[in-house]
């Protein structure tokens, strides 16, 4: 079981590989060896705007599945500091908080064009003909830099982000509330379960903002009733080999004041954290997007 991350060298992705296997060396895969060999690769902070010289790289180390963790494109914008005064004042009374001060809701019609210009790439059709995709969202993508659950466009940016990933109309992914899922990938005999969750759709609004205090009021959530339900279930009932979940935001370091994590509601992660223990899930391992574009690997080691 091997875990590599990195950042990428073009600044417009964050790439992380977690692969299982029994080989000696995990890092290269024999040319005709994957069917015995589980390679999941990761991604997250995607600026559709700039040249994806990635995929080549992603298509060479031949995944069994790609995963985008969140901001898979950028889709809210930052206001300059001329519109902030306007932006403050309609902030006051929009329906998104204060939150929408500094940034503007994203425009649905301009996700839908950045999502399409990810899947015109040449390489990246080549990946979505060979290898499994699935992803979840963060802020960015989802519509709103910090957003949480009062976003009123959330049901078309999930409605667009079903339709980037090629989820079938009849999915029953299209008739929840969020985006969380969960994906089976399967090799040689073995198999891992990829845990997609939604921090956003089901989010508490932060009590403090802009200000970034820990929240440990009661009921502040990053995740609704009906996906810790969802999460319970699915982890119990795994009998996968190995379980990969993914986060949009951080989940281990237990508190950060630059950018958001799971530790801005303390409950809500040793939850979180609860949940994976009492599951009894084999051989689990997180993976979530880059805060603040900064690469990051922690590990835990429970006993």
């Amino acid at each position: 079981n091997a875990m590599q991350g990195w950042k990428s060298v073009w600044g417009s992705i964050f790439l992380f590989s977690v692969s299982w296997t029994s080989a000696v060396d995990p890092g290269i895969v024999p040319e005709g060896a994957r069917d015995n060999h589980i390679r999941v690769m990761l991604g997250s902070c995607n600026k559709a705007d700039r040249e994806p010289r990635f995929w080549d790289l992603v298509l060479h180390r031949r995944p069994s599945a790609w995963v985008w963790m969140g901001d898979n494109v950028y889709a809210d914008k930052k206001r300059s500091k001329l519109n902030f005064p306007s932006g403050l004042f309609n902030a006051l009374k929009s329906p998104y908080g204060m939150e929408s001060a500094f940034f503007e809701p994203a425009n649905m019609s301009e996700m839908q064009k950045m999502y399409e210009s990810v899947k015109a790439h040449p390489t990246y059709k080549l990946l979505s003909q060979s290898t499994q995709i699935f992803g979840t969202w963060d802020d960015h993508d989802y519509g709103l830099n910090d957003g949480d659950r009062r976003f009123v466009d959330k049901h078309t940016s999930q409605r667009l982000l079903l339709d980037f990933l090629d989820e079938p109309a009849d999915s029953p992914q299209r008739k929840q509330e969020g985006v969380y899922w969960s994906h089976l990938v399967c090799a040689g005999g073995r198999s891992v379960r990829v845990v997609l969750l939604d921090v956003r759709s089901g989010k508490t609004p932060y009590p403090s903002w802009p200000l970034r205090f820990q929240s440990w009021e009661a009921g502040a959530e990053f995740l609704s009733e009906e996906q810790w339900g969802w999460l319970e279930r699915t982890l119990r009932e795994s009998e996968a080999d190995a379980h990969l979940v993914v986060s949009g935001l951080q989940i281990l370091p237990e508190f950060r004041w630059q950018g958001e994590n799971w530790g801005r509601f303390p409950r809500s992660r040793q939850r979180l954290l609860d949940t994976l223990l009492a599951s009894n899930a084999s051989y689990t391992t997180h993976a979530h997007t880059a805060s603040h574009h900064h690469s990051l690997v922690c590990v835990c080691v429970c006993v």
